[in-house]
């Protein structure tokens, strides 16, 4: 398991203790419902280290991930299952350009993951988003770290600005898109058309505006 560190696991530039030990705290996300715990039946440690990351593997300034714009590749895991798609697609993100792309027929389900850096102080989530399909059709979601995130109607497009809680200020999470899209009425998939999301310039930036 490698795990890229966020700007909450390093010192301000300047900062007297930067480059110095620091204690390392693992254990299971889950706190046990009951004690002793019956779903977790054993946890390991073994070599762990803090490491330079490969070329590719995290984001390389704070408040991004890897590939934040889709103009390149890699950085984005796409989940389908029926007749669903997903990848990149140019033409089709903020201001023409190439972004992230789910297409998902009635009777399918897909989803979009992208691992994304949070800044330490006053986060806001930068995302640009656009839907289309039938909206009594679809159900749309998308999550920032198990936070909620508002998506626009389907059939519209919206360059989103929302506030982080401090929570996760600092921290490596995940943003998650999941779409279904399932017959209407007569439990018919005739005339339903496919959904599509597109996602493009996934950034968190530091708002004063809001929470620190």
């Amino acid at each position: 398991m490698r795990i890229c560190l966020g700007e909450a696991a390093f010192a301000p530039p300047g900062a007297p203790d930067r480059g110095a030990p620091v204690t390392l705290a693992l254990g299971p996300f889950d706190r046990a419902f009951d004690c002793p715990s019956t779903a977790v039946t054993n946890f390991a440690i073994d070599h762990a280290k803090v490491e330079v990351a490969q070329v590719g593997e995290c984001g390389t300034v704070f408040g991004e991930g890897v590939n934040p714009d889709a103009e390149g590749s890699g950085g984005w895991a796409f989940r389908t299952s029926g007749h669903a798609t997903g990848g990149f697609a140019d033409g089709v993100g903020a201001g023409g350009s190439r972004a992230a792309r789910i297409e998902v027929p009635c009777g399918a389900s897909a989803g979009i993951t992208h691992g994304i850096d949070v800044v330490a102080n006053h986060p806001a989530l930068e995302l640009f988003v656009a839907t289309s399909g039938h909206p009594r059709a679809t159900s749309a979601s998308a999550s920032l770290g198990g936070i909620s995130i508002k998506l626009p109607p389907i059939g519209e497009n919206a360059a989103l600005h929302v506030c982080l809680p401090p929570s996760l200020a600092g921290q490596t999470t995940s943003l998650t898109l999941s779409v279904s899209t399932f017959p209407e009425g007569s439990f018919s998939c005739v005339g339903v058309p496919a959904t599509s999301i597109v996602v493009d310039s996934a950034h968190v930036v530091s708002d004063p505006a809001c929470p620190g």
